[in-house]
């Protein structure tokens, strides 16, 4: 188990659904390269396309397995977007927490947790997400926990 995840107090998990959506999106295109490219390039770039669709898939399945996970602790907030190495945000470094809505002509409004930081740069917590294609009934309980986590250790 990660260091990151034993001393969390909160943990959230992208759910297994979501990431089986991404998953089927993900493995069609990574079939259809090899074949695209074999099609219209010849033999050698299908065997090429071939070896970056075997890594893809590799990818692809250590992401599935992985998922998105966002740990909230003493030490910061900790996210970790799928097969990508965990990246901590100390508190002190934390300037404003909020929830920031961007509407969408396809999907309707989606609603992510934006973490501000001192040197202007923002992050936004993957796996918190509410969106009507994947509403999330608890997304404002979950923001306002890890406000109060930041509250207590900042």
């Amino acid at each position: 188990m990660h260091t990151y995840l034993s001393e969390a107090e909160l943990v959230f998990v992208l759910p297994q659904f979501r990431r089986r959506e991404i998953l089927w999106v993900l493995s069609l295109l990574s079939a259809l390269l090899p074949v695209t490219a074999g099609y219209y390039l010849g033999p050698t770039a299908f065997a090429l396309a071939l070896g970056v669709a075997a890594a893809l898939g590799w990818w692809l399945h250590t992401w599935y397995r992985n998922g998105g996970v966002t740990a909230v602790g003493p030490q910061g907030i900790t996210t970790r977007p799928g097969a990508l190495p965990a990246r901590t945000t100390p508190w002190h470094e934390v300037t404003s927490i909020d929830i920031d809505t961007r509407p969408t002509t396809r999907w309707g409004d989606i609603r992510t947790l934006r973490v501000r930081r001192e040197h202007g740069r923002t992050l936004r917590v993957p796996v918190l997400v509410d969106a009507s294609y994947a509403p999330d009934p608890d997304f404002e309980d979950k923001c306002e926990q890890i406000v109060d986590c930041w509250e207590r250790y900042a």
